[in-house]
């Protein structure tokens, strides 16, 4: 009897070893007690539990309803407490927009009135944050823009990518400032997430696309609804937040499994392995889905030729064009197009061209094989 009960000791201390050790391996993994993802899930879906939500007033949205770099900081720097929020890299922000020369319009540009002065060739370049030129890298010396300009000196681009936008955004940029700037050419760098599939209107002084926290930068879309026969929208940067934290960690769950499961790292995965994911309850508006991209794409091509711009279509070559794209149906890039809008396809750059995650935008290499791919297309077009 003592022996046997010697030994259910033993068995018990050599559990509670073994699961102090799990638990010790998995934190040195990046696993987190109260977090539901992955190491790699989180580096790609990076967020922090903040006490108190805020709004970060780094980029702000003008008349229009474009989310531009706060002019206040491109000329001032910015503080201490906006350089050291959320889950970016502290330099992040300044590479975004005090690192480049940013013009008093809020475009990482020339000033507009010298593009309108100027004789040389224009070459408006519309897009997301690919052709805004944002990294996390301070090793980015020249964005493609840039080099083109670089590479061709009789040629002047003007640089109206916008972080965190789409195709919606893309268009109200394009009816605004084709008029306004005359370019000789319109290329629009299209990236595969960037398809819109419902009627959006782009409101002015409001956040359109992203809002930016102390937490993270957070989509207003939400991807992550099960109703995927409505397009989602969080109505406010709480209701992304709350999400986010309610799906995806432990910490809003009052259920008693929760309570002791968020203070372990292995209780946490195991919740996660029992229970999965929810889908949180907070405000979101439907929209009905609607595939809208090639209509604005259209307005685009329609502005540009009644101002004698040459229209491009083209796409960040970051994904395989023959693959199908999301959300759409089992259609690939090069066939979606209709022949009136001229895609232009580009292949696939290798992962060598592009930042490591949660980057992943164009390196120096990646700037230059895509500038010089760019001036292909345009030198093909004159021919």
């Amino acid at each position: 009897m003592k022996q046997h009960k010697y030994y259910s000791i033993k068995l018990a201390g050599f559990i509670i070893l073994a699961l102090l050790a799990t638990e010790l391996f998995l934190r040195h993994s990046g696993f987190i007690p109260g977090f539901l993802l992955t190491p790699a899930e989180l580096k790609k879906c990076r967020f922090l539990k903040v006490d108190t939500l805020e709004s970060m007033d780094i980029f702000v949205v003008d008349s229009f309803g474009f989310m531009k770099p706060n002019l206040k900081y491109v000329r001032g720097g910015l503080p201490e407490k906006l350089r050291h929020s959320g889950v970016l890299p502290p330099y992040f922000f300044e590479n975004a927009v005090t690192d480049r020369y940013i013009n008093s319009d809020g475009f990482k540009t020339h000033e507009f009135s010298e593009i309108r002065s100027s004789h040389k060739k224009k070459v408006m370049l519309i897009g997301d944050s690919y052709v805004f030129g944002i990294s996390i890298d301070r090793r980015i010396k020249t964005t493609f823009p840039e080099w083109m300009e670089k590479i061709d000196t009789n040629l002047i681009t003007i640089n109206l990518g916008l972080p965190g936008t789409d195709v919606a955004t893309y268009r109200k940029v394009a009816l605004t400032y084709i008029p306004l700037l005359k370019p000789d050419y319109v290329i629009v760098n299209l990236y595969l997430n960037d398809f819109i599939l419902y009627k959006k209107e782009i409101i002015p002084y409001q956040f359109n696309d992203l809002f930016i926290t102390n937490s993270a930068p957070f989509l207003k879309t939400n991807a992550d609804n099960p109703d995927t026969s409505k397009i989602w929208q969080f109505n406010t940067m709480f209701d992304a937040y709350n999400f986010v934290i309610r799906k995806f960690t432990l910490f809003d769950n009052n259920s008693l499994p929760a309570l002791v499961s968020k203070h372990s790292a292995l209780l946490s995965g195991l919740y996660r392995i029992i229970r999965g994911f929810g889908n949180p309850k907070v405000n979101q508006t439907g929209y009905a889905k609607v595939d809208y991209t090639i209509k604005y794409l259209r307005d685009i091509k329609r502005m540009a030729d009644s101002c004698n711009a040459r229209f491009i279509l083209t796409c960040i070559p970051k994904f395989d064009s023959t693959a199908a794209i999301p959300d759409i149906g089992n259609i690939s890039v090069n066939q979606y197009f209709p022949a009136d809008l001229d895609f232009q396809y580009q292949a696939q750059f290798p992962e060598s061209d592009f930042m490591p995650s949660p980057d992943g935008h164009f390196n120096e290499e990646g700037n230059l094989k895509y500038a010089n791919n760019l001036l292909n297309i345009i030198k093909n077009r004159n021919n």
